[in-house]
């Protein structure tokens, strides 16, 4: 019997808003800038579940650069965590501390004191990962990995020293190890292997000298030396560099992608490409780099600087790229959002996610005499602990957009599941945000998402521009549901048919039901649930399914009471049939 992940996104309700104080975890608030001023009102009240309120940050530039890793979460544990710097309870910018949370996301402790070693108070760009190599369940049990850069060292001109920091849970605030790298480099994204805990941090370092990784062992205790994967020879320019990502497989391999426009065997110099690496024995050697070039998908010339990668459960590579078509007359068909897969044999294709409508933002308010970042639309991804099924985060505007609108973006999301071989199509995207008037910008998406499939991520508010204290929200809408596919292919059956789900009626308070139906030949299939002004609220299933019986199980988690109907579509073919949801 054969399993497949179907992944379903449901629609959240819209946000409420236009009240007369910033709302925090729905609690009246009022936020301040620089200098004790009062922030322009911002609403932050939700129709179902509104944002919750996790902390505060100096300033914007904790979040803005989209490869660092300031959010993680340990699927064993449960446990969440983030790293930033310090709120303006602090004078001091570079103070770098972390929070955790062990129910979901619900509630988060207060901040850490300060990690930052002795001596070195400017620390930048934190990333943090969780180690739990004995897969408890206890949150106790894992150790909280946090590292970054700081500009106080001697040792260089641009970046600094980077600095680790480890702290074991069942001790909240004793450090469990401290170390250092005492090169000019810049800290960035980091990946956790499950099944060792080994921690993988991917530095580069100033002035285009090499980009490295450094591993933590023994539950984040034990610092190796960095291992040089691109030497200076193939190395872009600071500026040009665009970031580096990691990711570990479920085997352990682990996996490097990086922005390349030269270099040893690179294609070409004349458009970005992605240069990826993997290393079988823990980052002690790496393979030979292979590039790939946004031509990969038919129609696009070029890309944007902002990506993000991750391996699935067949230890197929994934790259989300913002793929530009240069010849493209439409700004709406300019650029699009591509999942950009390697097979386990090398061959590398792209899929269309989204058109992006919009892809240029600035900050949402400029503080006087301040810097105006600029933001694109951050794709991010996500996976299931055995990598099955994945997530695809990025921001972007609402359709047909006018006004505020069409400079306000919202957090969209769209899931797929993988197996060997396999070309799945993604989820109709999904808006989880829904503001008219804020600009969910600064996004973070932690790499693992509960089995529930809920998603861990922030985005920031700046409370008067970019460099004033920003509030940090945990979004609890950005979440999938997975329901299970049973297929038994050896079976042929003489016809088409859809059987009464089972148990009928069914609770929807965490009971589920199953759909069963047959194939007499291989078919694309479609599964929806209607509501009963014919209304989709769920699509299981959209893609080919060999002939023979096939099951599906349903677990909703947002639909109220009532009559529904399932319609199997095959072809010309179509059958639906009612099923009943109660509340209990």
């Amino acid at each position: 019997m054969q399993g497949k992940i179907v992944t379903i996104l449901l629609q959240c309700p819209l946000l409420l808003f236009a009240q007369s104080s910033l709302r925090e975890a729905n609690h009246s608030i009022l936020d301040r800038g620089e200098g004790g001023s009062v922030a322009a009102p911002v609403a932050m009240q939700k129709g179902a579940a509104a944002p919750i309120l996790i902390g505060k940050t100096f300033n914007a530039y904790s979040g803005q650069n989209p490869w660092t890793n300031l959010m993680a979460y340990d699927p064993y544990s449960n446990l969440a965590a983030i790293a930033k710097r310090t709120d303006r309870t602090s004078t001091v910018s570079g103070l770098v501390v972390y929070q955790t949370s062990k129910d979901g996301g619900v509630t988060w402790s207060a901040q850490s004191s300060p990690i930052n070693l002795t001596g070195f108070n400017m620390g930048r760009h934190p990333n943090v990962l969780i180690s739990n190599p004995a897969k408890s369940a206890d949150p106790a049990a894992a150790t909280v990995v946090v590292n970054y850069n700081d500009l106080t060292s001697s040792g260089g001109v641009n970046f600094g020293d980077v600095l680790y920091a480890s702290f074991k849970q069942n001790a909240p605030g004793t450090v469990a190890f401290s170390g250092r790298d005492a090169d000019d480099a810049f800290s960035v994204a980091g990946a956790t292997d499950l099944n060792t805990g080994n921690s993988y941090f991917a530095i580069y370092s100033a002035n285009g000298r090499y980009t490295a990784v450094s591993k933590l062992t023994n539950g984040g205790t034990t610092l190796s030396p960095h291992v040089v994967i691109v030497p200076a020879a193939d190395m872009l320019t600071q500026a040009a560099q665009g970031g580096v990502a990691l990711d570990v497989g479920n085997d352990g391999t682990i996996h490097y992608v990086s922005r390349a426009r030269f270099g040893s065997g690179a294609p070409t110099s004349a458009i970005f490409t992605w240069r990826y690496q993997r290393s079988a024995d823990g980052g002690s050697t790496w393979s030979a780099p292979e590039y790939v070039l946004p031509t990969v998908a038919t129609g696009r010339q070029d890309s944007h600087y902002e990506y993000d990668f991750i391996i699935d459960a067949a230890n197929q590579v994934h790259i989300a790229g913002l793929l530009v078509d240069t010849l493209a007359t439409s700004a709406s068909t300019a650029v699009a959002l591509y999942d950009i897969v390697r097979s386990t044999t090398g061959t590398w294709r792209a899929t269309k996610v989204a058109d992006i409508r919009r892809f240029v933002y600035n900050a949402i308010r400029q503080e006087p005499g301040g810097s105006l970042l600029q933001q694109l639309n951050e794709p991010e991804y996500a996976k299931t602990k055995d990598g099955k099924t994945l997530a695809l985060k990025w921001i972007d505007i609402i359709p047909n957009a006018t006004g505020s609108d069409a400079t306000t973006p919202d957090v969209w999301i769209s899931s797929a599941s993988f197996s060997v071989g396999n070309t799945p199509p993604w989820s109709t995207p999904v808006n989880v945000s829904n503001t008219r008037t804020i600009s969910e910008v600064f996004t973070n998406l932690a790499t693992y998402m509960s089995d529930a499939g809920q998603l861990f991520m922030f985005y920031l508010t700046p409370s008067v521009g970019d460099l004033s204290e920003c509030s940090l929200w945990f979004l609890p809408e950005a979440k999938i549901i997975t329901t299970a596919v049973e297929e038994k292919p050896n079976q042929t059956p003489a016809d088409f048919t859809l059987r009464q789900n089972y148990p009928n009626p069914f609770s929807a308070r965490g009971a589920s039901t199953n759909i069963s139906f047959s194939l007499p030949l291989a078919a694309e299939v479609k599964l929806r649930v209607l509501d009963i002004l014919g209304n989709e609220v769920a699509t299981l299933i959209n893609g080919r399914l060999a002939a023979g019986p096939h099951q599906v199980t349903f677990a909703p988690q947002k639909l109220s009471s009532g009559i529904y109907f399932y319609r199997l579509q095959a072809g010309e073919i179509s059958i639906m049939k009612k099923m009943v949801l109660i509340q209990q």
